[in-house]
């Protein structure tokens, strides 16, 4: 129950441990995290816009909080939206300090 949510928050650790244990900080200021946020939840509500009411992908009230924003849009996809490129970004720069130190 709540695998979607479960698994973003695994990632999220995971972006966060990485984060801290290899001192990288992909924002310098807040309002660049800020900025960043913006542009990743518009394009992603701007898809599931889209992409729901067309049933490209459907969200079952079993497996989700409940909780919609912007009208069926559920929390766990707004979260996915951030914290999935977020997680894959952090991986790309600790691989590329991880490569540096050989």
């Amino acid at each position: 129950m709540y695998y979607y949510v479960i698994s973003v928050s695994i990632l999220l650790i995971v972006a966060l441990f990485l984060e801290i244990k290899f001192h990288e900080h992909l924002f310098n200021f807040w309002k660049e995290r800020l900025v960043w946020c913006l542009i990743m939840l518009s394009i992603g509500i701007s898809w599931d816009y889209y992409a729901i009411p067309r049933e490209h992908w459907i969200f079952p009230g079993w497996g989700i909080l409940g909780i919609k924003l912007f009208g069926f849009i559920p929390v766990e996809e707004l979260l996915w939206f951030l914290i999935v490129p977020y997680f894959w970004i952090t991986v790309y720069h600790t691989i590329h300090i991880l490569n540096d130190r050989k």
